[in-house]
């Protein structure tokens, strides 16, 4: 699938360097734990930024421990780092979603 990113989404180099890095991270686990067939990232500009990373794979339950994972604890702790919220909601057979909330840049 097409990224589906939204032209007019402004961040520091820093924010986007870690948007980046979870982004592939997110990716990567689709493809080598999940056996996702497709992923697909958007990235929005409404009530703050919002990105998200949904997979067709195998998924995960995320009560089950999943979520400790080294992968997944960093993405955590960038998403921390730019001042944003994650969250990862997954089922097994049913995929996975990795989604960033970060507040508005521009908010006062």
């Amino acid at each position: 699938h097409q990224p589906r990113l939204e032209p007019d989404v402004r961040v520091t180099p820093k924010t986007q360097e870690q948007l980046v890095r979870i982004v592939r991270e997110a990716v990567t686990n689709a493809a080598r734990h999940g056996q996702a067939a497709n992923v697909r990232v958007t990235l929005a500009n409404g009530n703050g930024i919002r990105l998200t990373v949904s997979d067709d794979g195998d998924g995960f339950d995320p009560s089950g421990g999943g979520q400790t994972g080294f992968g997944l604890v960093s993405m955590r702790e960038r998403a921390r780092a730019v001042g944003g919220e994650l969250s990862i909601r997954s089922r097994p057979a049913a995929g996975t979603e990795v989604e960033l909330m970060l507040p508005d840049p521009l908010a006062p």
